[in-house]
């Protein structure tokens, strides 16, 4: 075996959400950027979309393609008419 899997395991509970959506952020690079060089056709890549979805907030956008956000400002308008 050319290396050992770590012995450590993350400790998710002391992430704070900013560390959550960080995390999630480098977890979906770290694959999209794998994906480019194997070889292999990918199954991740472009823009990233991350939303938090809380108890006390419910869902909320972190990041957000600029195509849906002109869509969902557009059906915002529509709905308040």
């Amino acid at each position: 075996m050319l290396w050992e899997a770590p012995s450590h395991r993350l400790n998710l509970a002391s992430f704070s959400l900013q560390d959550a959506v960080d995390y999630a952020k480098f977890l979906i690079r770290t694959t999209s950027d794998y994906q480019r060089f194997s070889g292999n056709m990918p199954t991740v890549g472009g823009d990233i979309d991350i939303a938090l979805l809380t108890n006390h907030r419910g869902f909320q956008w972190i990041a957000q393609k600029e195509l849906y956000r002109m869509l969902d400002t557009a059906d915002n308008r529509t709905s308040t008419s």
